[in-house]
């Protein structure tokens, strides 16, 4: 899985006229829109260890929000972090 991110990353820096067609495509959005987030950096896709604090405070951010949502019915094991 973190590989498939890495991938869509690489690609999205690689190819952004490409990457702005799938995304307004999916999102709905006018490609314009998309690009110009892309070139001024407010969209950004990058993949990082999860041994960046930063990194592991956003993922256990998202698994509370997803947890409230009713989306996970448990807590995430730490030893799962340090897995990924």
């Amino acid at each position: 899985m973190v590989q498939a991110y890495a991938e869509a990353a690489e690609f999205l820096h690689a190819h952004p006229e490409e990457a702005v067609q799938l995304v307004a495509r999916r999102t709905e959005l006018p490609k314009e829109a998309v690009l110009e987030t892309i070139r001024e950096g407010r969209l950004v896709y990058s993949v990082r260890p999860v041994r960046d604090p930063d990194v592991k405070r956003s993922l256990e951010d998202h698994f509370r929000m997803l947890q409230s949502l009713g989306f996970l019915d448990r807590e995430i094991p730490d030893e799962f972090l340090a897995e990924i």
